[in-house]
């Protein structure tokens, strides 16, 4: 089994929570499970990406999925305590039930297999670092099944000409801001080059997770950077060596629990770094949160139809102070079809659209409600707001319309007149001058 090494005094600045590995000596999130490390280039210490769960990324986890399905029924089934814990859970209860199907797993025997490949890998760590006449003596130890399983991937290993020079060590990938640990270095006898390999111990290696395997293989074998184990207390960017792996050939181990047989694949690494880097993309892309734009709508009754003229947004009441003779004249009703014209369905620019729709809202409330002008909101904002629209119009009866309904509003300004002027000048391909005269 691998060593154990004591916790540091601390976790690092910055990560209160995170917790220690021990077997290989640094520090991890609490919450994922990721390495925390300084980066090679700055030292800055930065959390980086498990390699595992990088290459899971691309996975079709629907044969996963419905297998695990099966297994949680049949657990359920067999389990008379699940059973009745299950009927009584209210299904909000996202913990217990989590507890309950990981229960049922157990119950339905998903769990052997993957008990039974990690008591593999454990026993091939051991015999690793042994001499080989020392595994001759030691092996007597331990169930016959797993010698003889262990026996067929030392033969393996034999007829390829390769040696195994390191074991369990983790690495870093500068390019893809992830790590994770090889499970063994190998050195071709033939050639002297590093080769990576990964020992896999499940029924088959072909019909499921190809696309995995070449993925964490890729990652593996193209990183920069090789950790010390176990990481140095106080560690930094010194510790790292470079990793000089092969960059054209990985390989796979192949050894079945409980077959006595091995079998050697190589991996398609340039295809694998490929997915690598697509990966990196698709995990930056699930994290967008701009996809969705609002379209602002006008409140319709709920026995409106289609057709129905758009119900007015409530207006601003007047307070007692505001004299009834101050309020704003209404616009005439050939300013409202011009109006109508500057709905956003007329200019392409999403933000403008937004704008356009806001001022329309706002003209159509002041045609229902008279609003006295010291009631109005003459504000830098909606000023702005006005200057954005006057800019974004897709022609020149949208600028007729804005300057028709503004231009007598309090917020109307000379500089508004001079964006007006210099567009028109812009579209007729001339110099904008900026003089304040729009029409």
């Amino acid at each position: 089994m691998a060593e154990l090494y004591d916790t540091p005094e601390g976790p690092p600045a910055g990560h209160p929570k995170a917790k220690h590995d021990t077997k290989m000596g640094f520090w991890r999130d609490a919450r994922w499970d990721r390495p925390i490390l300084p980066s090679p280039l700055t030292g800055e210490v930065e959390t980086w990406q498990r390699v595992s769960t990088l290459a899971k990324t691309l996975d079709d986890t629907f044969n996963l999925t419905e297998w695990a399905k099966r297994c949680v029924g049949r657990g359920i089934a067999i389990k008379r305590d699940l059973y009745h814990r299950a009927a009584v859970t209210p299904l909000s209860d996202r913990g217990d039930w989590q507890d309950i199907c990981e229960q049922a797993m157990d119950a339905a025997g998903a769990s052997e297999g993957r008990n039974e490949g990690d008591a593999l890998h454990d026993l091939a760590e051991i015999m690793d670092n042994m001499d080989r006449n020392v595994w001759a003596v030691e092996q007597r130890r331990f169930p016959e099944q797993m010698v003889k399983d262990l026996d067929a991937y030392i033969r393996l290993l034999d007829a390829a000409e390769l040696e195994v020079v390191l074991i369990e060590r983790q690495v870093l990938h500068e390019d893809l801001h992830a790590s994770g640990a090889i499970d063994r270095a190998v050195r071709d006898r033939k050639t002297g080059k590093l080769h990576i390999l990964d020992l896999k111990t499940q029924k088959d290696v072909t019909a499921y997770g190809q696309a995995y395997i070449a993925i964490q293989q890729a990652a593996y074998a193209t990183s920069q950077w090789l950790l010390p184990r176990p990481w140095p207390r106080g560690g930094d960017m010194e510790a790292y060596s470079p990793a000089g792996f092969d960059h054209e050939v990985a390989y796979i181990a192949h050894v079945p629990v409980g077959t006595a047989t091995a079998e050697l694949y190589t991996v398609d690494l340039a295809a694998g770094l490929e997915a690598a880097h697509l990966a990196v993309e698709v995990r930056k892309w699930r994290n967008r949160k701009n996809l969705l734009a609002q379209v602002p709508l006008w409140s319709r009754p709920a026995n409106a139809t289609a057709t129905s003229e758009p119900e007015p947004t409530p207006a601003l009441q007047p307070t007692p102070e505001a004299p009834a003779e101050d309020a704003q004249d209404l616009v005439t009703e050939d300013q409202m079809d011009l109006v109508r014209h500057v709905r956003p369905a007329n200019t392409s620019d999403p933000k403008a659209r937004v704008v356009l729709d806001q001022l329309h809202q706002e003209r159509l409330a002041r045609e229902a409600n008279p609003v006295p002008v010291g009631i109005i909101a003459e504000t830098e904002k909606q000023r702005n707001k006005v200057r954005y629209a006057l800019r974004s119009a897709p022609d020149r009866k949208a600028l007729e319309a804005l300057y028709a309904i503004w231009h007598t509003d309090p917020i109307w300004t000379p500089d508004m007149s001079n964006l007006i002027g210099d567009k028109l000048r812009m579209w007729a391909g001339q110099q904008p001058q900026g003089d304040g005269a729009p029409f």
